[in-house]
């Protein structure tokens, strides 16, 4: 990592935030501000993170509202109005202020971006939230930007651009408290699932129960197959969970009104009956074979058409 002068380079520095991952669990606190998306008036906004290796990811904005969940598999959003959704792994990050220091590769902007800007001095030693750090400024075509590294950790601890004052800096993010070794008052080792289509139904209405016999006769090598969401009119959500050896495969079967909120339609392979006033959705976990979900998704609809 360090150069023979025990300075690392920028683009050491650049290598690891962008293909590292941290070793051990995160949380903290943090502020921050993009005035090009949010307006220039606008005060910085404070957040909360957690991570837990390998690759778990919770961000609160403000703290105590979740903003977004996810792992390398799947994520969940919230929007600002309250309402949860499925989105591709990283979705909930983007546009967040805090995905500039933790997970800058999904800011939209790469990581041979950041090594075409000039620099406009050395990578110094510095201190952010009590750790020690790299400083190193910048001069890219619209002003001025400082990005201030972990010395330790594959992480920013504070950037900013167009000034170093939160007040006035375009863009200004920072990290104010990190806790190492923990994932924080919530921890976050548990299913990162949407519960309104995940919760399963204890006692299976009599008119469901062949519809669950139908998805285990198309998918005879699960491991559990649940019931989530039924309607008399057959509108349903099922869960099958483990594929043969793929015990940590997960397929959500959802056959409901395509206007029906949230309706998964990431990674789905949507069909319509003959009936239009329905869908059936096979939202999978993206790890598993898709010539074998095409397979599926021909099954189901005959295997299903009785209900």
């Amino acid at each position: 990592m360090e150069t023979r002068s025990g300075i690392p380079s920028f683009a050491q520095l650049v290598q690891r935030v962008f293909e590292e991952s941290p070793l051990i669990g995160l949380h903290g606190t943090g502020v921050g501000v993009e005035r090009s998306t949010a307006g220039p008036d606008v005060a910085p906004d404070r957040f909360t993170f957690a991570y837990a290796p390998p690759d778990r990811w919770r961000l609160e904005r403000p703290p105590g509202k979740l903003r977004a969940i996810g792992d390398r598999r799947r994520e969940v959003e919230e929007t600002p109005d309250g309402v949860a959704r499925r989105v591709h792994v990283g979705g909930g990050w983007s546009g967040e202020p805090a995905s500039w220091l933790l997970r800058p590769s999904l800011t939209g902007v790469s990581a041979s971006e950041w090594l075409r800007v000039d620099l406009v001095g050395t990578v110094m030693a510095d201190s952010v939230a009590g750790r020690p750090c790299w400083r190193v400024p910048l001069s890219p075509k619209d002003g001025q930007a400082w990005l201030w590294f972990d010395a330790e950790l594959p992480l920013l601890l504070r950037i900013a651009a167009g000034s170093t004052e939160p007040a006035s800096a375009d863009l200004f993010a920072e990290v104010s408290e990190l806790q190492i070794g923990s994932t924080g008052p919530n921890p976050i080792d548990h299913p990162l699932l949407n519960d309104s289509l995940h919760r399963p139904i204890t006692a299976v209405p009599e008119g469901a129960k062949g519809v669950l016999q139908a998805i285990r006769a198309a998918i005879p090598h699960a491991h559990d197959v649940e019931l989530c969401g039924w309607e008399p009119t057959g509108e349903f959500v099922a869960r099958v969970a483990g594929i043969g050896s793929r015990r940590e495969a997960e397929l959500v079967l959802d056959r409901r009104r395509s206007t029906a909120a949230p309706y998964e339609g990431t990674h789905a392979y949507l069909m319509r009956g003959g009936d239009a006033d329905w869908c059936l959705s096979i939202d999978c976990d993206p790890d598993l074979d898709r010539g074998w979900v095409r397979e599926l998704a021909k099954r189901l609809p005959a295997a299903l058409n009785a209900y």
